[in-house]
């Protein structure tokens, strides 16, 4: 978490990568669709509003650079705000879709990466946030002809929480009664953070526990055949 004088909390949570495609589908689908606090609007990237989530996975798995079964196929983080801000920001008739664009762009500009990414926002009452999954590696070669790995470390996280912020700040129309008691309530953020988390989590193994069955049913039904 960074905190700022104005007394504005921004978020940043980064969760382990996806090492299989199972996962990553598996966690694209929750974010999309799965989840109760989904944008109904769906998916967005980049540079569309609707952006094509089946196209992304497909980039995915047919991408030379993660064939590999120990590669990390996909980043996932969470961008938040507490909910007076996001209202203060969504006043300047902006959303999490241009916090999280300006963002990652600004990422890209200084690590002279191009990276691919979807994301949905959730309105979830009280702690709106925005996910968004990043493919394992970037999009333009380095002066080697290779795909460059995404790797965020812990400086970059905060350099994302930085921008972010900056970002926020920028447009974010307040109240003046919203200035003063803007402190007032702030409540465990990490909370909800570890709630999101194991959302996902459950809805993961129980997406794997339902493979896992077919494929032992379509198995048996295979040794009947025989």
């Amino acid at each position: 978490m960074v905190s700022f004088k104005s007394g504005t909390k921004v978020f940043i949570k980064m969760t382990r990568g996806l090492q299989t495609m199972k996962q990553v589908t598996a966690h694209v689908k929750y974010v999309g669709f799965r989840s109760k606090e989904a944008n109904e609007k769906g998916f967005f990237s980049r540079d569309e509003d609707k952006a094509d989530f089946e196209a992304f996975l497909e980039r995915i798995e047919k991408n030379s650079a993660l064939q590999h079964p120990l590669t990390i196929k996909a980043r996932k983080m969470i961008f938040s705000l507490r909910e007076s801000d996001y209202e203060a920001y969504k006043r300047s008739g902006k959303d999490f879709k241009d916090l999280v664009r300006n963002t990652l762009a600004e990422y890209e500009r200084k690590h002279g990466v191009k990276l691919d990414w979807i994301a949905n926002i959730h309105a979830a009452e009280g702690h709106p946030h925005c996910h968004v999954v990043i493919k394992g590696v970037s999009d333009n070669r380095g002066a080697d002809g290779r795909f460059k790995r995404i790797v965020f470390k812990k400086e970059d996280l905060q350099e994302l929480k930085e921008t972010f912020h900056k970002e926020f700040e920028r447009d974010a129309i307040y109240h003046l009664h919203e200035r003063l008691d803007v402190d007032r309530t702030l409540g465990d953020m990490s909370k909800v953070f570890e709630s999101v988390t194991k959302d996902m989590t459950r809805e993961n193994e129980r997406l794997q526990r339902e493979a896992e069955m077919k494929r032992q049913r379509a198995a048996r039904n295979k040794g009947r055949d025989r």
